[in-house]
């Protein structure tokens, strides 16, 4: 099910989605392992390049967001990444702290969908738990002893929920 931002979002002010909030340290160190882990597999296997919090994507007519973390397939990365990536990612990742504000994150959420993000997680570092949201409308809750999947956008890809928070 779609959403229209415009309706759902109507009487918030997000003028400032596009300036950067600080980190906490707790939300760092979980996107540092995230990234870790994704980087060394997908490098390892050849499927693409994984993205720091650093790179901008285009959304589609939304503008320019910065996951936390993501994946680009090379089937889908175009050559040309020297600016923003002009493609949303297949794989977006936001790490939510106790310091971001969840009306954002989930503005973000709904940004990722209607771009067609195929995979997105969203790791909620004070409940320890991973949102998994995919592109044909599935959502799922992963708690700390489950283990997160790449399913087909990251084929092979798993990793214990507990190792984020190691």
């Amino acid at each position: 099910m779609t959403v229209e931002l415009n309706q759902k979002f109507a009487d918030t002010d997000y003028s400032d989605l596009d300036e950067e909030e600080m980190a906490g340290g707790i939300s760092g160190a979980v996107g540092a392992n995230l990234i870790t882990y994704l980087n060394f597999y997908v490098k390892q296997n050849k499927l693409g390049r994984v993205f720091n919090a650093d790179t901008d994507f285009e959304l589609n007519d939304i503008g320019k967001r910065r996951p936390d973390v993501a994946f680009c397939s090379f089937d889908s990365l175009p050559e040309n990444t020297q600016r923003a990536i002009p493609v949303p990612p297949d794989l977006a990742v936001e790490v939510v702290s106790d310091t971001d504000r969840i009306n954002l994150s989930d503005l973000k959420l709904l940004e990722y969908q209607q771009a067609g993000v195929k995979l997105i997680w969203v790791v909620r570092t004070i409940l320890q738990v991973v949102e998994v949201y995919r592109a044909n409308g599935q959502k799922s809750l992963l708690g700390i002893e489950d283990t997160l999947e790449g399913e087909t956008v990251i084929p092979g890809f798993s990793l214990p929920v507990k190792a984020l928070f190691e």
